[in-house]
């Protein structure tokens, strides 16, 4: 059981976005350091996500088409709204003070989905 997790969240990790931010960190000035610091903190990161979830699994994945608990919902649906706003107070405040309509970004959202681009 514990194998399937690793080897999931191995190829989680090894998703090219991680690839591509390496690269790019590596061609900048002192690179091979910053590349380095990239690497141990990367694997810092793998290390602690996979002891969290050996901590709240116990070691035992969940059970097959099992649905989430309330709590993950809820936590989910939290951090998302969590981050429109922030985003929306971002835009405002970058923008100065341009005063701006409550429905223009739910109208906003709307001609992108329907035109398909930004």
């Amino acid at each position: 059981m514990i194998l399937d997790l690793l080897l999931t969240g191995l190829a989680i990790t090894l998703y090219p976005l991680p690839v591509m931010a390496f690269v790019l960190v590596v061609s900048a000035p002192r690179g091979v350091y910053k590349g380095l610091a990239f690497i141990v903190a990367w694997l810092a990161c793998l290390v602690a996500v996979i002891a969290m979830v050996l901590v709240f699994t116990g070691g035992n994945p969940p059970a097959p088409r099992s649905a989430p608990s309330l709590a993950a919902l809820v936590a989910t649906l939290v951090i998302g709204v969590s981050l429109i706003l922030y985003s929306e107070h971002r835009r405002r405040r970058s923008r100065g003070d341009m005063a701006l309509s409550p429905l223009s970004l739910p109208l906003h959202l709307l001609s992108l989905v329907l035109v398909g681009r930004g």
